[in-house]
């Protein structure tokens, strides 16, 4: 899993379509601001990318509900569908 906090580490980045993103995000966001962009890679544990980003995704931290419970809804700020990710 990658952890990408500043514009520099977007190098760590191959996919085209996740890396222009990021760069409008950058871009977009006020250069004082401090975040954490996770990215899961194909041969991630559940329990790591639970662990390192701090959000369960496939339980609800509001509840009992797991994942493919139809009544399932992860915890989120953000949720998009780009097509190839």
């Amino acid at each position: 899993m990658l952890e990408i906090q500043t514009p520099s580490q977007l190098n760590l980045i191959t996919d085209t379509d996740i890396l222009a993103l990021l760069r409008l995000c950058f871009e977009q966001l006020d250069s004082d601001m401090t975040i954490s962009i996770f990215i899961a890679e194909p041969d991630d544990a559940v329990d790591t990318v639970d662990k390192l980003s701090g959000c369960p995704i496939l339980s609800n931290c509001f509840g009992d509900c797991r994942f493919p419970d139809p009544d399932f809804s992860p915890a989120r700020e953000v949720l998009e569908d780009h097509g190839t990710f």
